[in-house]
Formats: C-alpha cells, sequence, structure tokens
C-alpha cells in the first residue's frame, strides 16, 4: 500500500472540460437568463442555496433524458482513465467531489468506475421532468465538510488523501489534505493554496506525484 489511500477529484474543469451548470445552460439556451443569477451571488446579493433554486428554475419541464444525452457528448480529460485505473491498481479509493450536477458526476463516475461520489442533484418527477429544483450537497465553499464526512466513512484521515481540482472551491481542501494538486488551476490562488501545480493537457501528469514517496524537495508548501 502506497503512502495515499484516497485521492479526491474536483470534476467540473478537472475531469471534464467544462462547467456543468453553464455547459446545460448553453445547450438548452438559458445561459442569457442564468448570467444575471450569477452575478446576483457574486455580489453577495443572494446565498448559494438561492441562486441554485434560481438557476435551476430556468429548466422547469426539461426531460432530464436530455441532460443525459448532452453529458453523453463531453470527453473525458485526456488521461483521465489510464490516471484512474492506475491509482486503483495502486489501492488508492477514488472519490469524486463536485460543486456541479449529479446528472454530470454520475455518468463519469460510470465511465471512470468510481462508486463514490457527491454533487448537486437537480429533482426530477415522476414523468421523468426536471421540477426547477436543485438538491445543494457541495457549496462553493462548502466542500471541505463534505471532504471530512467522505473520510470518516472511509476510516482515513487528512494525512492519508490527496486532492486534484482547479477552482476556488478547492482551496480549503487543498489546505487540509496531505498533497493538493492544481490542475491548470484558474487563478493564482488557487495555484498558491496547492503543493504542486499542473499545466497541461493529460491528468497522467499527477501520477508521479502521486505513486511514491514524497521528495520534500519536489514540492513547495500551501502557503
Amino acid at each position: 500500500m502506497g503512502r495515499f489511500r484516497v485521492g479526491v477529484f474536483d470534476v467540473d474543469g478537472t475531469l471534464v472540460g467544462v462547467e456543468s451548470w453553464i455547459y446545460f445552460h448553453e445547450a438548452l439556451g438559458t445561459w442569457g437568463e442564468a448570467r444575471k443569477y450569477a452575478e446576483l451571488y457574486r455580489r453577495g446579493r443572494i446565498t448559494y442555496y438561492e441562486w441554485a433554486q434560481l438557476d435551476a428554475s430556468l429548466w422547469r419541464g426539461t426531460p432530464v433524458s436530455l441532460l443525459e444525452e448532452l453529458v453523453e457528448e463531453v470527453p473525458l480529460t485526456p488521461g483521465a482513465v489510464e490516471a484512474v485505473r492506475a491509482l486503483r491498481a495502486a489501492g488508492v479509493e477514488i472519490v469524486l467531489l463536485s460543486c456541479g450536477l449529479d446528472v454530470m458526476v454520475r455518468r463519469v463516475a460510470r465511465e471512470l468506475g468510481v462508486g463514490l461520489y457527491v454533487a448537486n442533484r437537480l429533482v426530477v418527477d415522476a414523468e421523468g421532468r426536471l421540477t426547477g429544483q436543485a438538491v445543494v450537497n457541495v457549496s462553493l465553499d462548502g466542500k471541505l465538510p463534505v471532504l471530512k464526512c467522505l473520510l470518516a466513512r472511509l476510516g482515513a484521515g487528512p494525512e492519508a488523501c490527496f486532492a486534484v481540482g482547479d477552482d476556488e472551491s478547492m482551496i480549503p481542501v487543498f489546505r487540509a489534505v496531505s498533497l493538493g494538486i492544481a490542475f491548470n488551476p484558474k487563478g493564482p490562488e488557487v495555484a498558491k493554496a496547492a503543493h504542486v501545480v499542473i499545466e497541461g493537457p493529460d491528468l497522467r501528469a499527477i501520477l508521479p506525484y502521486v505513486l511514491r514517496q514524497r521528495d520534500e524537495r519536489d514540492f513547495k508548501g500551501p502557503s
């Protein structure tokens, strides 16, 4: 067994190259209205929960099957399948932790053979249509408490965990775990919080850092 028991991956922007909320809005023609809600949240005028409900309301009545078809068109990040396969072969439990939508995360988990994931959920009625409501399981600033619950469930501590992601939602996670890897980070603060920064298209670039004993000379410490 290697040093790491658990590997936590962000999904949107990390395992796929899109942001699921925005991707669906653009595909369904609702991004113009959604921008207004995003701006209200950015300005602190509404909470994340309120934003999620307003955002999801734009899809009321849409068949969930349409979203399921749309996610099949999104390719995984190059090297994702191979990286996860190598990690699982080394005894690492893979967990997906996303502020994105479950319809996207569920498809990614299925393709990667990952059984444990947490994401936000769109409510579907008995006829298979979206109700316009969302269940918020992971808020933009709420990944750390969810991570702690997941690690407790797996019987692992943060010292046995590494995390990979690209955006600000991962900053508290990077600071909590033994190794935080910013994969094509979206902004300097994300890079600053990570132990390792990787710029490049292929997710297999993380493997040298997680499949061997840590050499302190290879890492910068988190700030």
